[in-house]
C-alpha cells in the first residue's frame, strides 16, 4: 500500500465526505482535479467566516497533552523557532482563553485564534474545515492531517494525526463484541493498521537518515 501524501494547497473535502475514515481523500473524486470552493485559492481560504460567540467562562481543556509542557516553554530549533506544532496549537489555545463547544465553533475559533499563529511560528496551514486542518509540521512539511477538537461529549482540545486516530480506531472498532465481526470495520482496521505502520516506518527512515547524516558530519576532514 502506497504511502499517500497529503499537500498543503489540496482544497478540503465537502463536509458530507467528512467522518471518522482514516483513508479519507482530500481531492477530487476524478482523482486529478482539486475541488475550488469560491475565493480559495491553492487550498487557502483567507475569507472570513461568521464570527462565534464564546463563553471565555469555559475553561479551555485538552486530552492527549503532557500538563507539564503545556505551562513550559516552548523548545526551540537551530532556527530559533518552536519544534513542536503541537504544543505551540496548544499555546495559543491557552493564550485565547476560549472553548470552542460545537465543529462550526470550532472551525471559527482556530482561524481567529490559531492559524496566524501557527504560521508566524513557521508551521503552515492549509484548509481548515470543522474539527480537522492540514498542518505542516517540523516532522510533516508537506502537511498533516490533524483533528484538534472533540465534541460535544467529552469537550476537549486534541491533537490527532492520522496515524494516531489509525491506532485509535483499531482499538475502539475491532473489540470483542459483535461488532468484531463486521467484514466493513475489519477493513476499516485493516487500513488503520497499515496506516499506522506505514507512518512508523517513515518516522524510522527519518531517524535513520538523521544518524547518518550526524555521523557524516562528525568524520574528520581527510583534505
Amino acid at each position: 500500500m502506497a504511502r499517500r501524501r497529503l499537500r498543503l494547497d489540496a482544497p478540503p473535502p465537502p463536509l458530507a465526505e467528512r467522518g471518522p475514515r482514516p483513508a479519507e481523500r482530500v481531492r477530487d473524486a476524478r482523482g486529478d482535479t482539486p475541488r475550488r470552493e469560491p475565493g480559495e485559492q491553492d487550498g487557502y481560504s483567507r475569507r472570513p467566516g461568521p464570527k462565534v460567540a464564546l463563553d471565555s467562562q469555559q475553561a479551555v481543556v485538552f486530552a492527549g497533552f503532557e500538563e507539564p509542557r503545556l505551562h513550559a516553554p516552548l523548545k526551540l530549533g537551530a532556527d530559533g523557532l518552536p519544534k513542536s506544532a503541537k504544543y505551540t496549537f496548544a499555546k495559543l489555545a491557552l493564550i485565547s482563553n476560549t472553548m470552542p463547544r460545537t465543529k462550526q465553533q470550532a472551525e471559527d475559533w482556530f482561524n481567529t485564534h490559531v492559524r496566524e499563529g501557527l504560521e508566524a511560528k513557521g508551521f503552515r496551514v492549509g484548509w481548515v474545515r470543522g474539527d480537522q486542518a492540514l498542518i505542516g509540521t517540523r516532522q510533516s512539511p508537506e502537511g498533516e492531517l490533524i483533528s484538534f477538537w472533540r465534541g460535544p461529549a467529552n469537550l476537549a482540545l486534541t491533537w490527532e494525526n492520522e496515524a494516531s486516530q489509525a491506532r485509535r480506531l483499531e482499538v475502539t472498532q475491532l473489540g470483542d463484541g459483535p461488532q468484531g465481526d463486521d467484514a466493513l470495520l475489519k477493513v476499516q482496521a485493516e487500513i488503520a493498521r497499515s496506516l499506522a505502520r506505514e507512518e512508523e516506518e517513515h518516522q524510522a527512515r527519518l531517524e535513520r537518515d538523521l544518524g547518518r547524516k550526524l555521523r557524516a558530519n562528525r568524520l574528520p576532514n581527510k583534505g
